[in-house]
């Protein structure tokens, strides 16, 4: 539409609105006293989005990660870093699972008969449990400073979601510790995620070390 004829148009509207009594509309005015408050508001959403651009970082790729590669199926969650696990090749519901120990976390002990239920191990469990549900298809990934198995016979695994690094995510929660005594080829990523979560008081930092 043309300009001129808009400008008809409109000029138009505004006549019959004259004559038949229909009053014009006015824009509406924010009043002074939220002029403020929603200045605030505006100003610290852009802090968000720009604090979230800033500490974003992109997924794991699988590849990106040094030692073998394996797919595997959840089959169960044990506690919060250690899981239950059937190669993504045989059936879930008739293979004999193994156990992953996940490397470089540890989490409040919540399964060893005997000793007690740890600060925030049921929500470092239930956390783990939400991440990986039975059937979730993971990977699994060696590292170079680290045996294939413990003492117990789990599998020492990083263990990688949709592109999560699954104690990364541990970490920055503030559902478990970093594990000094396993060092990996991931120590420095860990190592933020545990500061992070400490200065921000997350998870156990804030409620089991007041």
């Amino acid at each position: 539409m043309s300009g001129t004829l808009n400008h008809a148009l409109l000029g138009r509207a505004e006549t019959e609105n004259a004559m038949y009594g229909v009053p014009r509309l006015r824009r509406r005015r924010i009043p002074r006293w939220l002029r403020i408050p929603i200045g605030l508001g505006f100003l610290a959403l852009a802090l968000l989005l720009i604090v979230g651009i800033a500490t974003w970082r992109p997924a794991t790729p699988p590849e990106s990660l040094t030692g073998a590669h394996s797919e595997a199926i959840v089959v169960e969650v044990v506690d919060g870093d250690t899981l239950k696990v059937v190669p993504v090749t045989v059936d879930p519901s008739s293979a004999e699972s193994q156990t992953v120990r996940i490397l470089g976390i540890d989490t409040p002990e919540t399964v060893d008969p005997e000793a007690p239920v740890e600060c925030f191990g049921p929500e470092a469990s239930s956390f783990l449990g939400a991440m990986l549900p039975p059937l979730t298809e993971v990977t699994l990934v060696t590292d170079p400073h680290q045996q294939d198995t413990d003492q117990y016979g789990r599998m020492l695994r990083h263990v990688v979601v949709g592109g999560d690094l699954v104690a990364e995510r541990i970490l920055a929660g503030g559902y478990g510790v970093r594990y000094e005594a396993a060092s990996t080829d991931l120590d420095q990523r860990f190592i933020q995620a545990q500061e992070a979560a400490k200065e921000q008081r997350a998870g156990l930092w804030g409620s089991c070390f007041p």
